[in-house]
């Protein structure tokens, strides 16, 4: 069997050397991973397989969506192991697998809750039964161990798996689908995986039969919804899953948003794979409705406006009730992987950038152990960081994600090689031509000076498309959502081998370079850092007569540890604002300080690491 796709490959050829996120990555695997795996044993996760599979009389703990967080572990330990092997991680995850393989029934069907607690209603209540969505993030760790270890155990449950649901569901067969996405996408990277395109072919199903035949429209307790009702609570019309029309007809970003972020991350596979230009209409269009008017500066998404973790109306972004769920900007990001894949544009790249630095990266305390589920802009000091949490999807997400940045980093198209994230890495990029390494090297995101050192077997003749970030020109993402003052003198500076390249090539937010490269050539991009003061659009009305501040892709707040009442902080227009690296504060951070130095603000990621407390991300520009 053969890796279909390049994006697996990334992980085992780009390896990572100190730096802001080489420390993150190794964060994740030396503390974050051992954390989760025994919280899953501690709150019973592991046991419930062994009850479902008749090896215990225990009774069964949570609900039915548990199986998920063990898939997301499984899926995040092998992305580990791909780059670090480890025997003892090895042989504990094979346990488990053993342990997933018993619960497995003889038709493929695979999750614990069902199977142990109410056998006679599998896929009766798809609103709410998870059952799909387990066996979707089941299939995308089968996936991503087999590319690891080569080890065929788990991949073949995962073949068993879908092959239940394509016997199952499908036009003429059972026409429905699932209350929560993510099965569309995993199934997508099983095909990648065996090559078998029934399994892109249900993906589709699954896709386009939303907002057709998919679910029945009725709330809860069973009574029907019409079309269009919002009415906040546990009444879930169809736009909560995305649902409320076909998918090709869908052009705003609605509902859940990490069902969204999933679903809309499937339907972007299907216009590659495809080559649908409906699905990539509907896409490009979703996502732009996303940064023009749903989209918080952190990267976060989703307001509870409708008490449904969803997104809500166009430019209704508050700050202190903002929900940000971890695993909405997570969804999201893996969305924008896929758009930017897709187009060959930056600006993709751009938002993941935003998400990585500051909602995701929120998420965890600086130790890895004690995470948030959600992500304001605003607090009054009651929210604090948990060892765990209920749903635990957001701890279990960020160990499958941060790995991930491998991928996220470099791309290839052909004899193109695309720069996207700047970490301190070293990459193998393979070209019809023979190999490429780069190496990057800087202090970023502290500092925008980055240097690339390539290395060829033999001269080659190549395009190095790297990422001018949109933050350059006065924009944190490509819209006018959020707008930062801008001095034309802060331009990036690209040199190579100490000749400069002026004016800097931009193609679709990238400074594309087209040479016969040789080894030892070196590439210099200086993107300038200075403090920014960014507003928002006019009709965001919560931010309206205030600022937040930037400086390169970090989102700064303020905090009650440095300052007595954030909500107090006033910044003229005439405030002098500096930056100053803090060697000995939260293990490193550059900080922004009024020339008084009567207040401070500090990387968003890294409040609530001190002390409980107050925070805020915009403040008053006027008195």
């Amino acid at each position: 069997m053969q890796n279909k796709s390049p994006l697996h490959d990334a992980i085992r050829n780009v390896t990572f050397h100190g730096g802001f996120w080489g420390g993150l990555v190794e964060r994740n695997r030396a503390a974050t991973l051992p954390h989760v795996m025994h919280k899953c044993v501690d709150e019973g996760h592991v046991l419930n397989l062994d009850i479902a599979a008749g090896k215990s009389d225990a009774p069964y703990r949570g609900g039915a969506d548990l199986d998920s967080n063990l898939h997301k572990v499984i899926e995040g330990a092998a992305l580990v192991l791909a780059s670090n092997p480890d025997k003892v991680l090895d042989a504990t995850i094979d346990q488990w697998i053993t342990k997933l393989a018993a619960v497995q029934e003889p038709d493929g069907y695979l999750q614990s809750y069902i199977s142990s607690q109410t056998p006679d209603e599998r896929y009766k209540d798809l609103h709410r039964s998870h059952e799909l969505y387990c066996m979707g993030h089941m299939i995308e760790a089968a996936v991503e161990h087999f590319y690891a270890t080569g080890k065929r155990a788990f991949l073949d449950v995962a073949v068993r798996a879908a092959d239940h649901m394509d016997a199952t569901f499908g036009y003429g067969k059972s026409e429905k689908t699932s209350g929560h996405q993510e099965v569309e996408l995993a199934i997508v990277k099983l095909f990648e995986a065996t090559g078998q395109k029934k399994y892109l072919d249900l993906s589709r199903y699954f896709v386009d039969i939303r907002g057709d035949r998919g679910l029945v429209h009725r709330d809860y307790s069973g009574k029907p919804i019409i079309d269009g009702d919002r009415t906040p609570g546990r009444n879930r019309p169809p736009e909560y899953r995305q649902d409320h029309k076909p998918a090709v007809e869908q052009r705003q970003a609605v509902g859940h948003a990490v069902r969204a972020g999933y679903f809309y991350a499937a339907m972007t596979d299907l216009a590659m794979h495809c080559d649908s230009q409906p699905h990539a209409q509907a896409v490009a269009a979703i996502w732009d409705d996303i940064v023009n008017r749903k989209l918080y500066i952190t990267g976060g998404v989703g307001t509870h406006q409708y008490r449904d973790e969803g997104f809500g109306d166009p430019y209704l972004l508050p700050n202190d009730s903002a929900y940000c769920e971890t695993c909405g900007g997570i969804a999201l990001l893996l969305f924008s992987h896929r758009m930017g894949l897709l187009t060959g544009e930056a600006r993709y790249a751009d938002l993941i950038e935003i998400i990585l630095n500051n909602n995701m990266l929120a998420c965890t305390d600086l130790a890895g152990v004690n995470f948030f589920y959600r992500n304001p802009l605003a607090s009054d000091g009651s929210r604090k960081r948990n060892d765990w949490c209920h749903p635990a999807c957001c701890p279990t997400n960020i160990i499958r994600i941060v790995p991930q940045l491998a991928r996220l980093a470099y791309a290839q198209r052909g004899d193109s090689i695309f720069v996207d994230q700047f970490v301190n890495s070293t990459a193998s990029v393979k070209l019809d031509a023979g190999t490429v390494r780069i190496t990057q090297q800087s202090n970023y995101p502290w500092d925008g000076k980055i240097t690339l050192t390539l290395d060829t077997d033999s001269p080659m003749e190549f395009s190095l498309h790297i990422r001018i970030p949109s933050w350059t020109r006065g924009r944190p993402v490509t819209s006018d959502l959020y707008v930062t003052h801008h001095d034309e003198r802060d331009q990036p500076t690209v040199t190579v081998n100490g000749r400069a390249v002026d004016p800097v090539p931009l193609e679709k937010g990238y400074c594309v370079i087209r040479r016969v490269w040789q080894k030892g050539d070196r590439v210099v991009v200086d993107l300038p850092m200075p403090v920014k003061r960014v507003r928002a659009h006019e009709n965001v009305e919560s931010c309206r007569g205030q600022i937040a501040l930037m400086r390169g892709p970090m989102v700064y707040c303020f905090e009650e540890a440095d300052n007595p009442e954030p909500a107090g902080v006033v910044l003229t227009p005439d405030t002098t604002l500096n930056a100053v690296h803090r060697a000995d504060l939260l293990g490193g951070v550059t900080v922004i300080r009024d020339a008084a130095q009567s207040t401070t603000a500090i990387p968003y990621f890294a409040w609530n690491n001190r002390r409980q407390g107050k925070m805020t991300v915009w403040v008053p520009d006027n008195l």
